[in-house]
């Protein structure tokens, strides 16, 4: 029976829930399963039409805290249950911190699957994707439309751990940073997978940018960057 999402009240609760931040009692669940019965929107015009921060209105967006997050091998908080987005979208994350792990999820091995990030805007330091920063389980049939700035950066995930995967995803939007930058996903290890993908967008970064994949030791098929 996962928990029905239809609001972004109700996606912060999901969060706090996963993350253990709950102050209502509720027991920490990192298998907690959910499905969206809406389109969600955290904040309105978060980007610009040219797909930049939109500065203008920034002081006033309500901050994103991604579901699972790492901070330590002491203060951490993996998700491994099934997140399904039903074809709906998630609208307006924003988050601007030195941290790491960021995106709609931070840290996860479990299913996230059916899902667009739209309008959102991540910055941070390192294990940052659209949908995913960590991902060590699967991330299917979702898209971004983001613009990522930060090391080991992706448009769907920031690294993709081995034994993960990422399936028919794709990301719209603007990806700059340091090392590890790809239109897809930053960093792909020995032992993962990236399959019917693909990237349309920009890309920069000093060291390791690709169009699909920054540095990759694993296995991509039938992946595309189209360069409009």
């Amino acid at each position: 029976n996962p928990y029905q999402i239809s609001t972004a009240a109700e996606l912060y609760w999901f969060a706090a829930l996963v993350n253990g931040k709950l102050t209502d009692g509720t027991a920490q669940n990192v298998a907690a399963c959910a499905k969206l019965t809406e389109n969600i929107t955290v904040n309105s015009n978060v980007l610009n039409p040219d797909g930049t921060l939109n500065t203008a209105n920034s002081v006033s967006f309500t901050a994103w805290t991604p579901i699972g997050y790492f901070n330590s091998s002491s203060d951490y908080a993996c998700y491994n249950g099934t997140f399904d987005g039903n074809g709906k979208t998630i609208s307006g994350l924003y988050l601007s911190k030195t941290l790491s792990y960021m995106g709609l999820f931070g840290y996860s091995s479990g299913t996230i699957k059916n899902v667009g990030v739209v309008d959102s805007y991540f910055k941070g330091y390192v294990y940052i994707g659209g949908v995913c920063g960590y991902n060590a389980g699967t991330v299917k049939l979702c898209y971004s439309n983001s613009y990522l700035y930060g090391s080991n950066i992706g448009g769907v995930c920031g690294l993709n751990y081995p034994g993960a995967n990422i399936t028919n995803c794709y990301h719209i939007g603007t990806i700059t940073g340091d090392t590890n930058i790809g239109g897809v996903c930053g960093a792909n290890s020995n032992g993962a997978s990236i399959t019917n993908c693909h990237n349309v967008g920009s890309l920069s970064g000093s060291t390791s940018v690709g169009s699909v994949c920054g540095n990759n030791t694993g296995t991509i098929t039938k992946c595309y960057y189209d360069n409009v």
